[in-house]
């Protein structure tokens, strides 16, 4: 039972942490994070696009919103990452452009590119929380 609530509880705050609200505990977190999947089913977005899109609690609609009215914002004067238009993602033809570049033309650019972009999004989510049954520091 212990095992299964340090994951639970860990799992809960690393979500509240991608969405960039404040965890308010097992019981809580546990109901969101069940909200959340059945609207990331119910859109059919790509999970990163998802939590992209509800930083902070935002743009959230019926259950969805309901879920998210008690939480609190984690970063409440946001990093600029958040008003981009689309997250950073990784996906294979990124990957294939990336490495055509390279093979084709020696271009190393576009690849320092994204490893600049993706350290941007790094930067806007901060530290991870540290894991239940793990101590910080």
């Amino acid at each position: 039972a212990t095992r299964r609530r340090h994951r639970m509880t860990s799992g809960g705050r690393r979500w509240c942490w991608r969405l960039g609200i404040e965890s308010r505990g097992v019981e809580e977190d546990t109901a969101l994070v069940a909200a959340c999947e059945k609207a990331l089913v119910a859109s059919g977005e790509a999970p990163d696009v998802f939590f992209h899109r509800h930083r902070g609690g935002s743009a959230a609609e019926g259950a969805l919103a309901d879920a998210l009215a008690s939480y609190e914002t984690s970063d409440p004067d946001g990093h600029p990452y958040w008003s981009d238009p689309a997250p950073q993602s990784m996906l294979i033809d990124e990957v294939e452009a990336l490495w055509s570049a390279i093979e084709q033309r020696d271009d190393w650019q576009p690849l320092e590119n994204k490893i600049a972009a993706i350290r941007r999004m790094g930067e806007a989510h901060g530290a991870p929380p540290t894991p239940a049954g793990h101590s910080a520091g």
